[in-house]
């Protein structure tokens, strides 16, 4: 099997190591396609990105598109459920994306944090809601 495309890379405006550029020219090195630079929306409280940072991100992104014809370079946003109703922190500026990745994370800010970290502490110790999976 051959891999085209990575459409979860994290660089330093989160917690990744490398900057957009250097992880478009390992995408590169390595055959792909296509590469998504997806950081941790704002709800992350430890590496979540803030609107502002997004859109300075995006612009680097379509400048390294004219550099780097030669592979897709998207945007994404690894977004975080904030509620039981499955809002995502990122809601008000989705249009500014290519892609959203939607996870649970630790470390949001969660509405009824206690609970929610309560309950998925347990059910990933303790088994509970397996049957429900």
């Amino acid at each position: 099997m051959k891999m085209t495309a990575d459409y979860h890379t994290h660089t330093i405006y989160s917690h990744g190591k490398g900057t957009v550029e250097e992880n478009v020219l390992e995408a590169l090195a390595k055959g792909l396609d296509t590469i998504c630079i997806s950081e941790h929306g704002s709800g992350h409280l430890l590496y979540g990105v803030k609107k502002d940072r997004l859109l300075q991100l995006k612009n680097e992104i379509l400048q390294l598109r004219e550099k780097y014809p030669a592979i897709t370079i998207l945007f994404g946003i690894e977004a975080n459920i904030i509620n039981y109703d499955g809002t995502i922190d990122v809601e008000a500026y989705l249009d500014i994306f290519d892609v959203v990745l939607v996870g649970m994370h630790y470390m949001i800010r969660f509405n009824k944090f206690a609970y929610y970290y309560g309950t998925n502490f347990l059910s990933r110790y303790l088994g509970l809601f397996r049957d429900y999976c």
